[in-house]
């Protein structure tokens, strides 16, 4: 069978079935869209240290990037105290719902946008998440560090005291050892804590263009009607095979077309003759 005449089976018909497939959830999601107002968006783009920034390669040092922002950003106890401090009425779930954050391009560059109803709500709450966003991976990043050289300068600090009190002898020389093995312990671990990194605003919050999705979800629905018509209208032509046209009938008789009956006298005249010549030629 030829995909052309697959095709006619489908179109010809059930052409009724694949218009109302493709015009019914077109209007539905038109209507429903139209009376719906867009939410406002604001956006604000921060540095994530790691991922490109570490030399991660391409799409995965993009990808850890935008995980760890979007980690940060989307926490219950992130968001629950940035509503308390800034008084708003909302839902931490919810508004974690409503954050998105994606990469630009291969940089340690990601963009953080928050939607809302209302426009000024959405702007602070960009910029206050980007804000907590940034703090808490710096927190996260250099805090086991950090609490690795306070005990390092703790230990520096008993052992100079022992030095302090101690007899010359071999007591005195294990304890010089051991401070200079935790000097050099501090001194890595503060080059750690250089080249971690550290997060950063790089463009405070702003409003977002406004989009209307209104005509994309409109042709989308559309479309998938249609795809949803076809898969139906091949699954009845399957319970059901029809051969459209007169030309396929008789290539599928294997016999040849004269003509089509109930047109005018002329035209049922000559189809007469093509047939007592067809007869009289077989």
């Amino acid at each position: 069978m030829e995909i052309d005449e697959v095709a006619a089976r489908v179109i010809r018909t059930y052409w009724a079935l694949l218009l109302v497939a493709t015009v019914v959830p077109l209007v539905a999601v038109f209507l429903v869209m139209s009376g719906r107002t867009p939410p406002a968006a604001a956006q604000a783009r921060i540095v994530v240290p790691g991922g490109a920034a570490a030399g991660a390669a391409g799409d995965n040092g993009v990808s850890a990037a935008v995980s760890t922002a979007k980690a940060f950003a989307t926490g219950h106890d992130l968001l629950a105290k940035v509503i308390k401090d800034g008084r708003l009425d909302r839902d931490p779930d919810k508004v974690a719902k409503q954050i998105g954050v994606k990469g630009l391009g291969t940089s340690a560059v990601v963009e953080l946008t928050v939607k809302d109803q209302d426009p000024d709500v959405a702007l602070k709450l960009a910029q206050s998440v980007s804000a907590a966003t940034v703090d808490g991976i710096n927190t996260s990043n250099q805090s086991a560090i950090q609490s690795q050289l306070n005990q390092v300068g703790q230990q520096i600090t008993a052992l100079e005291r022992q030095q302090a009190t101690a007899a010359p002898g071999p007591a005195t020389d294990r304890i010089l050892t051991q401070l200079t093995d935790l000097r050099t312990s501090r001194s890595d671990l503060r080059s750690q804590l250089v080249t971690t990194g550290t997060a950063s605003i790089a463009q405070p919050a702003i409003e977002a263009p406004k989009t209307d999705p209104t005509v994309m979800m409109t042709v989308v629905a559309g479309l998938g009607g249609l795809v949803l018509g076809i898969l139906a209208a091949v699954v009845a032509e399957m319970a059901r095979p029809t051969v459209p046209g007169q030309r396929r009938v008789a290539r599928r008789l294997d016999v040849p077309l004269l003509g089509l009956a109930g047109g005018s006298p002329a035209e049922t005249a000559a189809l007469g003759r093509r047939v007592r010549l067809a007869a009289r030629k077989a």
